[in-house]
């Protein structure tokens, strides 16, 4: 909250700013126990990392409920578990709980099987000897053995979300791109002169404060809104998928479930309508509910249901996992890890974040700020401005299908080579006054000889690598001309006048492929030297 909110009547803040304004008088009332539902719903990222590091200082007892996975590992040292109207009790965080939950779920399964197999055998003794009056006595002693059993009661397994998005073709190499984009809704300018470039297999997670204009540079990227000044540019042959933050809450509410995706979908994915219901827990009879009637979290599965009916190569996702308990969120952030298209998402949940982006863009203040780097590496370069480059990685292992970027891959890699070279140069002066004694003249001769030829080699591969990031940078340029050309309406009408262009875009990227080769292999020669 700002100075100027101290004075507005909260009945002027949006749902989210009064949840926070609630939340805020609860903590300074600093009661013995916190009972919190919820807490980081409609709470940002940075609002989250600041609640979690208040709970883990707080001095009395919280119990919490909560679909954040990292929020919960941070912040919890206990949870309780649950199901068949019995609490059990787990020490621990979230992850650790989920070990020995899978651990006591094996356990009871096994003696559920051992149960049944002996209940079973007592049954077929009663009927087989039943009529025999020999066997009376020992066929009512099984019967009362049997009315004292108490059966093992075993949850039921999770029921998970179990999908792939649906392939479709590559774009090109430009997705998006937008150039001096200005928004603004009356006086408030959310967004100006924002130059942003998106290419193929970006994994772009966009953050910032609530109401620093994430949702709004989505729905320009997604072109649901168009800029006040300032141009979209959207790639050649993109096959875009929009979730919006509403997504849920724009559907008809009359039609049923399977009338919902049934209704404006391609003939060739009728067929599997039932199959991408029954994947998102709509099974039997529930396909014939009313989509007034669902939850929340029910009509968010069906949004996205919806959404995956059509092929995408371009995934634009704004708080996709609101509604979402932890099971459902696992499996949508599996499907998307091993989504082989560009991905931009607004996301919350730093679990989330941390596995999917391979680039963050900061939203405030009217502007972005671009890191190419994890979630964890661009709190780390916030934290630590000054310092050149972020240390070893901390998040998670995450799959890109982007090719190392000569600019930034390159540099870092410079870096280190230059890093090993410092410290080779260190230790070999620290030693040098012991080994001089030893070496005769010639031996000194040459070995000086031999460094004079690695300088000059390694100033030679520097300056190659120089010219190699310049002509790749100059011939991608003239490829993102090329694409804005193919890409205008009408181009491919006439064939003789856009074969040229399509030969020579084919050409460059040929070319741009072996200069990355050689590029990448002078970085590899440096860095095993």
């Amino acid at each position: 909250f700002s100075k100027a909110d101290f004075d507005r009547p909260t009945d002027t803040f949006s749902g989210g700013w009064q949840m926070r304004l609630a939340l805020a008088k609860l903590l300074l009332g600093e009661p013995g126990l916190l009972l919190l539902d919820e807490p980081t719903n409609h709470l940002d990222l940075e609002a989250r990392n600041w609640l979690e590091e208040y709970l883990n200082q707080y001095p009395r007892a919280v119990i919490l409920v909560s679909h954040d996975r990292f929020f919960l590992d941070a912040v919890v040292t206990r949870i309780a578990d649950l199901s068949l109207r019995t609490l059990t009790d787990y020490v621990g965080n979230y992850s650790q709980y989920l070990v020995a939950h899978e651990a006591r779920m094996d356990a009871l399964r096994k003696a559920k099987r051992e149960q049944d197999e002996e209940v079973a055998r007592v049954k077929m003794f009663i009927d087989r000897f039943r009529y025999q009056a020999t066997k009376a006595a020992q066929v009512q002693s099984r019967i009362k053995l049997l009315e004292k059993v108490v059966p093992i009661d075993v949850p039921a397994e999770r029921k998970k979300i179990h999908f792939d998005f649906p392939t479709a073709g590559k774009s090109g190499r430009t997705v998006l791109e937008l150039k001096h984009v200005r928004k603004a809704y009356g006086e408030l300018v959310v967004l100006k002169d924002i130059d942003l470039h998106i290419e193929r297999g970006d994994r772009i997670a966009l953050v910032g404060v609530n109401g620093a204009g994430k949702s709004t540079l989505m729905r320009l990227l997604s072109g649901e809104e168009e800029p006040d000044s300032g141009t979209r540019t959207e790639g050649h042959h993109v096959v875009m998928q929009y979730f919006a933050q509403d997504e849920a809450t724009r559907m008809d509410p009359v039609p049923t479930v399977y009338e919902t995706l049934s209704s404006g979908s391609p003939m060739d994915m009728v067929p599997a309508i039932r199959n991408i219901l029954g994947g998102f827990l709509f099974t039997g009879d529930d396909v014939y509910k009313k989509v007034r009637v669902l939850s929340g979290g029910e009509r968010t599965r069906l949004a996205v249901a919806r959404m995956l009916l059509r092929p995408s190569n371009t995934l634009l996702l704004d708080e996709p996992t609101n509604h979402l308990d932890l099971d459902s969120k696992e499996v949508l952030l599996d499907a998307l890890v091993d989504y082989g298209g560009t991905l931009i998402f607004v996301s919350h949940d730093r679990y989330f974040v941390e596995r999917l982006a391979t680039k963050i863009v900061e939203v405030g203040n009217g502007g972005i700020l671009v890191y190419p780097g994890t979630y964890a590496e661009f709190l780390w370069h916030k934290e630590h401005p000054d310092m050149p480059a972020s240390p070893a990685k901390t998040a998670p292992a995450t799959r890109s299908t982007t090719p190392p970027k000569p600019g930034a891959q390159g540099t870092a890699a410079k870096g280190a080579a230059g890093s090993a070279k410092a410290e080779a140069t260190g230790a070999s002066a620290t030693a040098s006054p012991v080994a001089s004694a030893a070496l005769s003249r010639e031996d000194k001769k040459r070995i000086e000889a031999e460094a004079r030829r690695k300088a000059r080699a390694d100033q030679a591969r520097r300056t190659q690598v120089a010219e190699l990031e310049a002509k790749i940078a100059a011939i991608e340029q003239e490829m993102r001309d090329l694409e804005q050309t193919m890409s205008a309406d009408g181009f491919y009408g006439d064939r003789a006048a856009a074969q040229p262009i399509i030969d020579r875009h084919q050409a460059l990227m040929w070319e741009v492929g072996d200069l990355m080769g050689q590029w990448e292999a002078l970085q590899e020669h440096a860095s095993e030297s």
